[in-house]
């Protein structure tokens, strides 16, 4: 008997969607394209020469990510900064990356602690908040990355790519830099020590310490706005 035609698309030679979404989604960190700001569907499409299908795929990648929002009718905005958004995803990163490292610690080798020690001495020598930004998830990618649980990890990394928004809020306004690399070397002692419940406990401190920090920041702004 013969296989059924599946009739799919063909696979496109470069992943359009994807590079859309990674130019938005670097506009959206920078402030290029502020909160609130509504995404021309029709000018994207027009200035990258494709159809509104990769663009609007670019839209729900960042969608689901929780930068942009959209409304029926009315298109796709830069999504607002929220506390109750910065909260929540304050609390699953807390409990998801004290978990993801608990099952990692027992497998870290030594390129992983090394990958990690980098990446902090990377985020030293740089003011630059993007690079911060980025050496900052690549400490914690090389310590959650051995644990073993593909679905967690691709979580944290829709979770992470959420989050980095509301996280370079807090580093630019509260100068909390120095704290995070304090913090990220004690769980880095912890790692190479091998002790997992020490590890767990401390990143779910360093993400409860910079969730609140944020939160009563963005709540600070809110309360101005409204007196205002």
């Amino acid at each position: 008997m013969s296989e059924p035609s599946l009739s799919m698309p063909p696979v496109p030679a470069a992943p359009i969607p994807l590079a859309i979404a990674d130019r938005l989604r670097a506009a959206i960190l920078s402030g290029a394209l502020a909160a609130g700001t509504r995404v021309n569907q029709d000018r994207i499409a027009a200035e990258q020469g494709v159809s509104h299908i990769p663009v609007r795929e670019a839209l729900r990648r960042l969608e689901a990510e929780g930068l942009v929002t959209f409304a029926p009718r009315r298109g796709f905005f830069v999504a607002r900064l929220s506390p109750e958004d910065a909260e929540e995803l304050g609390e699953m990163r807390a409990v998801l990356e004290a978990l993801a490292i608990r099952l990692a610690v027992p497998r870290l080798t030594a390129a992983d602690l090394a990958a990690a020690a980098a990446a902090i001495e990377a985020a030293d020598e740089t003011d630059a908040l993007a690079f911060w930004s980025e050496a900052n998830w690549r400490f914690h990618r090389a310590l959650y990355a051995p644990c073993g649980r593909p679905r967690l990890m691709e979580t944290l990394e829709t979770l992470w790519r959420g989050a980095d928004r509301y996280l370079r809020v807090v580093w630019q306004a509260a100068q909390w830099q120095t704290r995070s690399q304090r913090e990220h070397r004690a769980i880095l002692r912890a790692c190479r020590k091998r002790d997992a419940d020490a590890a767990a406990a401390l990143v779910a401190r360093h993400v409860t310490a910079a969730t609140a920090a944020l939160v009563a920041l963005l709540r600070a702004e809110d309360g101005a706005a409204k007196a205002g």
